[in-house]
């Protein structure tokens, strides 16, 4: 029986430390100070909020859905039918409209081709690394976007734990702890 509980608490750990399974949604929250936007080399917007990402090894397939994530301050961009300003990260680099070209335990590489005659080149590139209970995001433009600014993300988010899976870690650790502490009686 002790065995049985320390493996649930074991898999609940693995849960909460943001190790990726097979076709879960892992929710993710940006560190703001080490999560930026650049456009042309010199301007600089920090990036807060949240996302979540649809991870499954088994089809090779990952998404983004429900972002949630937002600039220190409104970003110019040339859109129709004109100027256009946002705060949303999604505007930008459409995470939501990426699509998976490479799906590794340890990294996945996103691609959205625009198709814009004028702007051949003007696909969105997104990195994704894994690293421990964290990620680096890293994404670009592979040409200028049409109003001429050059648009580079560099961010880092971490998991963020279910609300039930920390409950049900600490229920389980107290139930161990209090069984643990019956046998040395």
């Amino acid at each position: 029986m002790r065995r049985a509980i320390i493996a649930v608490v074991a898999t609940l750990v693995s849960c909460v430390a943001g190790t990726p399974t097979l076709g879960v949604i892992i929710p993710y929250e940006f560190l703001r100070d080490d999560s930026i936007l650049t456009v042309d080399g010199t301007f600089t917007f920090f990036i807060e909020g949240s996302f979540d990402l649809v991870y499954d090894l088994d089809t090779g397939a990952a998404f983004f859905q429900q972002v949630n994530a937002t600039f220190d301050r409104e970003v110019a961009y040339w859109g129709y039918p004109g100027w256009l300003y946002t705060d949303n990260l999604n505007v930008i680099f459409q995470l939501t409209e990426l699509e998976s070209v490479y799906v590794s335990e340890t990294q996945i590489d996103f691609l959205l081709e625009k198709n814009i005659p004028r702007y051949p080149n003007a696909d969105i590139h997104l990195s994704v690394t894994f690293i421990g209970d964290w990620l680096e995001m890293t994404g670009y433009f592979g040409d200028a976007f049409p109003d001429g600014g050059w648009y580079n993300l560099n961010a880092a988010a971490v998991v963020v734990p279910e609300p039930t899976s920390v409950f049900l870690l600490c229920g389980g650790v107290l139930f161990v702890k209090k069984g643990t502490f019956r046998a040395r009686l």
